[in-house]
């Protein structure tokens, strides 16, 4: 029968535990990290798509969210946040509209129904309506961004675990 002896076991057990415990704040980081380089690449396409007609708010209002966990893992979601209130026709705030007898005229007719939504222009922009042509930019910028985003959080497991 063969004897064998092992020495460092003790650390190298309470080293797993504690990378066990801080698996989640290493995976937290490297969500955030990583979708900072998905907002990067959401902004410049957005801006490539609306470089005739566009402002550049929407491309500026891409953000991500806090990461999250659920039972599916941790995750983030890059959106547009905010609406754009200064331009437009439905940049006035009124909800309702008289005419100058003081007849009730509606509020949409006459006034719009309020700001514009950024994640609402960022749908239309993707998927088109009926006075625009969709504009597809998503799952390119899925794509461009996905080798980079691997990398970083690699980058930060590496960092964090010291490797």
């Amino acid at each position: 029968m063969a004897n064998f002896y092992f020495e460092g076991v003790d650390e190298f057990v309470k080293e797993l535990e504690n990378l066990g415990k801080a698996a989640d704040d290493i995976a937290f980081k490297a969500v955030d990290e990583g979708a900072a380089i998905m907002d990067a690449e959401l902004k410049s396409e957005i801006k490539k798509r609306t470089k005739k007609y566009g402002t550049g708010t929407l491309a500026k209002s891409i953000h991500h969210n806090k990461p999250m966990k659920n039972a599916l893992g941790i995750f983030t979601a890059s959106t547009a946040r905010g609406r754009d209130n200064k331009r437009g026709r439905y940049a006035k705030k009124s909800h309702a509209a008289y005419s100058k007898d003081g007849k009730y005229v509606g509020h949409r007719s006459a006034y719009g129904s309020g700001a514009v939504r950024n994640q609402d222009k960022l749908f239309y922009l993707e998927y088109g309506n009926r006075r625009q042509p969709a504009r597809p930019f998503m799952k390119k910028s899925i794509n461009n961004a996905e080798p980079r985003i691997l990398k970083k959080m690699q980058e930060v497991f590496d960092r964090e675990v010291k490797l």
